[in-house]
């Protein structure tokens, strides 16, 4: 094995520099590749049909409450066996809906606690460094326009927080600490990743985590 890495670096040493330059180049390529499908592809597509799950019943719970308010109007008009037994049945479909909203909502982590588990774990990772840390702007999940009243936005959404953490280090180690944030307890949406190599091995990446709450304010930060 020796003698065949003492042949690759004579090889090497009587390359040109453009030549050096442009494996360099390849294999750093290649890495981001692996890097690229091993990781950020799975999680991307988890959490996209994650979000669309969540979409979906916020969506019904406000078809069903629209639907509770037309039949509690019409009861008072002309009450029947009918009627209740058409609202209980969407009171039983909310609680449900409610019941199962909670029972995820125990597996995303608070937005106050966002930003120092994920600095704790950059600094339990040896060879990261941070560099900035920033919370961005709550979402409704579902989307409103940017110019959206605040009175005209339902009650009771579900609120998207997006955190944007920089940080410069090796390539191992950026691998490491994104392998650690996905295998926490807690559910974590990955939105953006860049990964920049200034001066190999050193690099600088960003990365925008969300997570989701009923409450639209940071707590904390």
């Amino acid at each position: 094995m020796n003698a065949l890495i003492n042949q690759l670096n004579e090889k090497i040493d009587l390359m040109s520099m453009r030549e050096r330059l442009l494996i360099m180049l390849v294999l750093l390529a290649l890495l981001f590749t692996g890097f690229d499908t091993l990781l950020l592809q799975p999680m991307a597509k988890q959490e996209k049909a994650q979000l669309a799950r969540e979409r979906a019943g916020n969506t019904e719970i406000q078809t069903l409450t629209m639907a509770m308010v037309e039949i509690t109007e019409r009861k008072s008009a002309d009450p029947d066996r009918e009627t209740r037994e058409l609202i209980e049945r969407h009171l039983q479909q909310l609680n449900k809906l409610d019941a199962e909203l909670y029972d995820f909502s125990q597996q995303l982590i608070p937005p106050s606690e966002m930003t120092r588990l994920l600095e704790r774990v950059l600094k339990d990772e040896k060879g990261l460094k941070l560099l900035k840390v920033e919370s961005l702007k709550p979402a409704v999940v579902g989307g409103e326009s940017e110019d959206e009243d605040e009175e005209s936005r339902p009650l009771g959404g579900i609120y998207q927080h997006g955190l944007r953490i920089e940080f410069e280090g090796g390539y191992l180690e950026t691998l490491a600490y994104l392998r650690k944030l996905e295998a926490l307890p807690w559910r974590l949406y990955w939105d953006t990743l860049t990964y920049n190599v200034e001066r190999y091995p050193e690099s600088r990446a960003s990365i925008v985590v969300n997570t989701l709450s009923f409450n639209e304010n940071w707590i904390g930060m």
